[in-house]
């Protein structure tokens, strides 16, 4: 998960600043906390059925939300 993470990063950025409309910092700090985490716990991705990219991208909206609803910078991954 966390190689994809990495691999995907400009994209997924991208992404999250456009649809989501949050501040580039945040998208690149949330990526980076959830690469990071993602590393260290040893997460796999399951083979894809849909697609994937949305998929992550809806984690990472969520990700955004409850940091920013809680008002901080850890989260549960």
């Amino acid at each position: 998960a966390a190689s994809y993470l990495r691999e995907s990063r400009p994209r997924l950025r991208q992404a999250l600043v456009k649809h989501a409309g949050v501040h580039p910092y945040l998208a690149s700090h949330v990526l980076r906390t959830a690469t990071e985490r993602a590393r260290v716990q040893g997460l796999k991705l399951k083979p894809a059925t849909g697609d994937l990219e949305q998929s992550v991208l809806q984690m990472l909206e969520r990700i955004i939300l409850d940091t920013l609803l809680r008002d901080r910078e850890d989260f549960a991954l």
